[in-house]
């Protein structure tokens, strides 16, 4: 059957639809094409909308972000160009800026106290922990002084070393250093135990600094005392705990000295 076409541009890409007309030109269109005709329509239409439509710019933050840290900390990063928005009249912005403020200094306080609370419960739990630690080791090292003296009047220890390096040297000699280095851990073992008690009554961060220094010192001399054949494996990890739990104390006290005390803690 003849048909005749008429050309339309449709859509910004210039694309062009053929569609038939009668040869009578009754602008009848045959009624299978129809249909392509519409959605082509549709096709262009939707075509020139999403021209049209600028593209979409992400929103630019011109306030305060905060950040976490890896450590679980929270760092406040402030634009440049920032500024604290002006309120449209005093008396409003007064009584909102008070409002905000009762109402911001209530969650911070009540968050605050929490954190305190939960802090010094945590420091509670782990204090009695190095009680009995320090109980335990002072129990231990009384002990040990006491074989060492027997060890010392009955030349067991005067015998031990001369058969480890096979000297001829003066047993006197041998004795009064023996004798040097049992005051010496007397003195030692007077001053950390006068410290630890120290730290825990005061909590204060530097004492448990202290006694940690102290507890690095009391594992060097037990590894020297390795070759007067009077090394403790016991009381090595003993230290070596203290040493932890000392450290582990220190950044709780400090935690709650940066935090405000609640007024239960106060009082």
């Amino acid at each position: 059957r003849p048909f005749r076409t008429h050309a339309v541009r449709l859509g910004p890409r210039g694309r062009v639809l053929h569609i038939p007309q009668s040869k009578q030109g009754l602008g009848m269109a045959d009624p299978r094409l129809g249909q392509l005709g519409e959605r082509a329509s549709l096709t262009a239409t939707k075509g020139a909308k999403d021209v049209e439509a600028p593209p979409t710019r992400p929103k630019v933050t011109t306030g305060p972000i905060f950040l976490e840290n890896p450590d679980g900390t929270i760092t406040e990063a402030i634009p440049t160009n920032y500024r604290e928005p002006k309120a449209a009249s005093r008396a409003t912005g007064s009584s909102r800026r008070s409002a905000d403020g009762d109402s911001d200094s209530g969650l911070s306080e009540g968050a605050a106290a929490t954190m305190y609370q939960e802090v010094d419960f945590l420091y509670s739990r782990h204090e009695r922990v190095l009680m009995l630690l320090l109980l335990t080791q002072f129990c231990l090292e009384v002990l040990y002084l006491i074989v060492y003296v027997l060890h010392m009047q009955d030349g067991w220890s005067l015998l031990e070393f001369v058969a480890m390096y096979n000297t001829r040297a003066n047993h006197r000699a041998i004795e009064m250093i023996f004798w040097v280095i049992f005051t010496i851990q007397v003195v030692y073992g007077t001053a950390y135990y006068i410290i630890a008690i120290l730290a825990i009554y005061t909590k204060r961060p530097k004492q448990y600094q202290l006694l940690a220094n102290f507890s690095i010192f009391g594992i060097a001399g037990l590894i020297l005392l390795a070759y007067v054949d009077k090394f403790n494996l016991i009381i090595f990890f003993l230290h070596l705990l203290s040493y932890i739990y000392a450290r582990f104390l220190q950044g709780l006290t400090a935690s709650l000295v940066l935090l405000p005390p609640t007024p239960a803690a106060i009082a």
